[in-house]
C-alpha cells in the first residue's frame, strides 16, 4: 500500500513539473518594410513578377488578390524557404490600375499589400510637392516614380547629392542646398520629360531656404601649434557656412579664412600674431572666444610688400603702390631706396619704401631726365645720405640725397686726373667704403672699378679685371673691409662668387666655386652643398646678413641663395628653381620671378627681395 501511495506521489510530480516547462509558441506572420516597399513600387504597363521572403512559422500561408490581372502566388521549398510572388500582367488601357494582395494565416491577421500598375499614359509620383530647408539642415531627398525617361534642372544654389542619374521606375534622389546668411530664398526642381513622343510634360518641386539668426557654437580647433601659412581647422555649429559673414582673429591680426561650412571653418595662419594667442570668430554680431590657446611657431616665409604685377610706378601706400625696381637700399631707419626702371614705359624714379609708415613715395617730383640721369644702384653711406649710380656719361657723376635737404637729388661731377673710365662706359652700382670712398663699378671692354672721394669728387682707376666680367653684384664684407667680393655672369670665366683683397690688388679676384660650371646654371646644376662645386645663374646684387653669410639672387633660377663663408656651404632659402610664380609662402611653395635687388633690415629679421619679373617687393622674414 504505501509503495503505491509513493508511485502515484511520483508520478504527479512528473505530470506537473511537464507542464510547467511546455511553451506556447507564438504565431510569425512577416514581410520585412523594405520587401513591402518594393512591391508597392509602381509596376510599369509591361508584364512583370517581382519576388520577397515571407518570415512565418505557420505551415499554411495563404494569398488573395482582389484582380484577376493581378495574380499572387506562395511558393515554398526547401533552400528558400516560403517567398511571395506577384505578376500583373501588361496594361493595355490607359489609366493606372491598383490591387490589393491579402497575406494571411488562420493564426495571424493579414498582411495586406496595394500593387499600382501605371497605364502607357506617362505618369510620376514625387514624394513631396513643396521642401522647407531650415537652419543649416542643407541636405533633402525626394522619391520619385516615373514611367518616362526624363532629366532635372536645378536652381544654382541646389546640388546633386550623389549619384542622381535618373532612371524609368522608382528611385530616392539626394540634394544640398549652398548655405545663405540670416534671410530665405526660394527655388524650384524641374523634372521634365524626355522623348519625342512626350512633350511639355514636367513636374516641379518647390523649394524654400529659410535661415533663423545664427546661434554659433565653438567646440575645438586643430592643429594647436602652427606656423604662418598653415591651415587650422576651427569646429563648431551653426557658422552658417557664408564666407562674407565669418572674421576670425589670432590675438588682434585677421586670418583669411579659406572656406566655410556649418560646422567647419578653415583658416590660414596670419603673419606674427604672437607667441601664445587667442582665438576669436566673429560670425554677423556674435563674438566667440575659443578657450584653449593657440601656440604660434616662428618660421621664415616669403610675403609680397608691395607691388601687383604693373611695371608703371604708382606711389601711395604699399597695397596701392607699384613698382619694378632693379637694386635696392637701406639706411638705418628702415627706409628702402629703389631705383625704378621700366624701359618699356621709359619711366624713371627713384622711390623711397617705409613700412613702418604704410608708404611708398617718388623722391623726385615725376620721372627723372633720361639723358640726364639714368638711375641704377643705390647704396646709404653716412649719416643716411643716399647714393645714386648714374648709368650715363662713362662713369662722370653720380647724384645723393640727404635727408637733412629733404631728400633733394643733388648731382655731382667727378673728376680724373690720370687715369679714367675709358668711354662706352656704363655704371650698375656704388659702394659707400668705410674708407670714405665711393666704389663705383662700370661696365666697359676692360672690366674697370673706379673710386672716388666724396670730399673732393676725384675719382681713378682702381682695378682692371682685364675683360668685361659681367660682375652686377658687389659687395665689401663688414667684418674685413678689405674684402670685396664679385658676382660674376660672364659665360668662360665663369659663374658665381669670387673675392678680391684690395689692400693687395696685384692678387687679382679668386673664384669661389673653383670647380663650378662656367655657363650658367640650371634648376639642375644649381648643386646646392660645397660651395667649390656649386653651380649659379645670372646674379644682381649679393648682400651680407646678420648671421655673416652671403646672400645672392640667382634671377636667371628664381632664387635666393645662400653661402655661408666659414663652412663653405651654398643653400637654396627661397623660391623653386626653374620656375617662374608670385606666390606666398614657405620654402618648397613660395615663388619668386627673377628677383635682382636684395637688402636686409638693420636687425637681420627681414630680407626685402625686387622681385623684378613680378614687379613686387617682396619680404622673407623670420616671423
Amino acid at each position: 500500500m504505501k509503495s503505491l501511495i509513493n508511485f502515484l506521489f511520483f508520478t504527479i510530480i512528473v505530470l506537473f513539473i511537464s507542464c510547467e516547462n511546455e511553451t506556447v509558441v507564438e504565431p510569425i506572420l512577416e514581410i520585412t518594410t523594405e520587401d513591402l516597399s518594393l512591391l508597392q513600387q509602381p509596376f510599369t504597363p509591361i508584364a512583370e513578377n517581382r519576388t520577397v521572403k515571407i518570415t512565418t512559422n505557420q505551415s499554411v500561408i495563404k494569398v488573395s488578390s482582389t484582380d484577376s490581372w493581378c495574380k499572387a502566388t506562395i511558393l515554398d521549398d526547401k533552400e528558400n524557404g516560403k517567398t511571395l510572388r506577384i505578376t500583373v500582367l501588361p496594361n493595355d488601357g490607359f489609366t493606372t490600375r491598383t490591387a490589393k494582395v491579402s497575406v494571411y494565416s488562420i493564426y495571424q491577421q493579414e498582411i495586406s499589400i496595394e500593387i499600382t500598375q501605371w497605364s502607357n499614359e506617362p505618369s510620376m509620383e514625387i514624394s513631396a510637392e513643396h521642401v522647407d530647408i531650415i537652419d543649416g539642415e542643407l541636405s533633402f531627398s525626394l522619391t520619385i516614380s516615373s514611367n518616362y525617361d526624363f532629366s532635372i534642372s536645378l536652381p544654382d544654389w541646389i546640388n546633386n547629392e550623389g549619384d542622381n542619374t535618373t532612371i524609368i521606375g522608382t528611385k530616392t534622389y539626394n540634394f544640398t542646398v549652398s548655405a545663405i546668411p540670416p534671410g530665405e530664398r526660394t527655388g524650384e526642381i524641374e523634372f521634365i520629360a524626355i522623348g519625342e513622343d512626350i512633350v511639355d510634360l514636367k513636374q516641379t518641386v518647390s523649394i524654400k531656404q529659410i535661415q533663423n539668426e545664427l546661434k554659433p557654437i565653438l567646440t575645438d580647433f586643430s592643429p594647436v601649434t602652427a606656423e604662418k601659412f598653415d591651415l587650422v581647422k576651427l569646429s563648431g555649429e551653426n557658422f552658417g557656412n557664408s564666407l562674407e559673414s565669418i572674421t576670425v582673429f589670432f590675438n588682434d591680426k585677421e586670418a583669411i579664412v579659406k572656406s566655410v561650412s556649418d560646422n567647419e571653418i578653415i583658416v590660414e595662419v596670419p603673419q606674427s600674431p604672437g607667441e601664445i594667442c587667442e582665438i576669436s570668430v566673429l560670425i554677423g554680431d556674435n563674438s566667440l572666444l575659443y578657450e584653449t590657446k593657440f601656440n604660434y611657431r616662428k618660421s621664415w616665409s616669403l610675403s609680397t610688400l608691395t607691388g601687383n604685377g604693373n611695371s608703371t610706378f604708382k606711389a601711395g601706400t604699399l597695397a596701392e603702390g607699384q613698382i619694378k625696381a632693379r637694386y635696392l637700399a637701406i639706411d638705418d631707419n628702415n627706409n628702402i631706396f629703389a631705383n625704378h626702371r621700366d624701359s618699356g614705359n621709359d619711366q624713371l624714379y627713384i622711390v623711397k619704401i617705409n613700412e613702418e609708415e604704410n608708404s611708398i613715395v617718388s623722391l623726385t617730383d615725376g620721372p627723372l631726365p633720361r639723358n640726364e640721369l639714368l638711375p641704377n644702384a643705390p647704396t646709404v653711406g653716412p649719416n643716411n645720405v643716399v647714393y645714386i649710380a648714374n648709368d650715363m656719361f662713362a662713369g662722370e657723376s653720380y647724384y645723393t640725397l640727404d635727408p637733412k635737404n629733404n631728400w633733394e637729388l643733388e648731382p655731382h661731377v667727378i673728376t680724373y686726373a690720370d687715369s679714367k673710365p675709358i668711354s662706352s662706359t656704363y655704371t650698375y652700382r656704388i659702394i659707400h667704403h668705410t674708407d670714405g670712398y665711393l666704389y663705383y663699378f662700370a661696365g666697359n671692354s676692360l672690366g674697370q672699378i673706379y673710386r672716388i672721394n666724396t670730399e673732393t669728387n676725384e675719382g681713378e682707376v682702381f682695378y682692371e679685371w682685364g675683360a668685361h666680367p659681367y660682375g652686377y653684384a658687389y659687395i665689401f664684407d663688414p667684418n674685413d673691409s678689405n674684402t670685396l667680393y664679385c658676382h660674376v655672369n660672364s659665360a668662360g670665366i665663369g659663374y658665381g662668387p669670387w673675392s678680391l683683397d684690395i689692400s693687395n690688388t696685384s692678387n687679382r679676384f679668386v673664384r669661389l666655386n673653383s670647380a663650378g660650371s662656367n655657363s650658367a646654371a640650371t634648376s639642375l646644376t644649381l648643386n646646392d652643398g660645397d660651395l667649390t662645386t656649386a653651380g649659379f645663374g645670372r646674379a644682381w646684387q649679393m648682400e651680407f646678413g646678420k648671421d655673416g653669410c652671403l646672400y645672392v639672387s640667382d634671377a636667371s633660377n628664381h632664387v635666393i641663395r645662400k653661402i655661408n663663408l666659414e663652412t663653405k656651404i651654398v643653400e637654396t632659402i627661397i623660391g623653386i628653381p626653374g620656375v617662374k610664380g608670385a606666390k606666398d609662402g614657405k620654402k618648397g611653395e613660395a615663388t619668386l620671378n627673377e628677383p635682382r635687388g636684395l637688402v636686409w633690415n638693420k636687425d637681420g629679421t627681414a630680407l626685402y627681395i625686387s622681385d623684378f619679373g613680378n614687379s613686387r617687393i617682396r619680404k622673407y622674414e623670420y616671423n
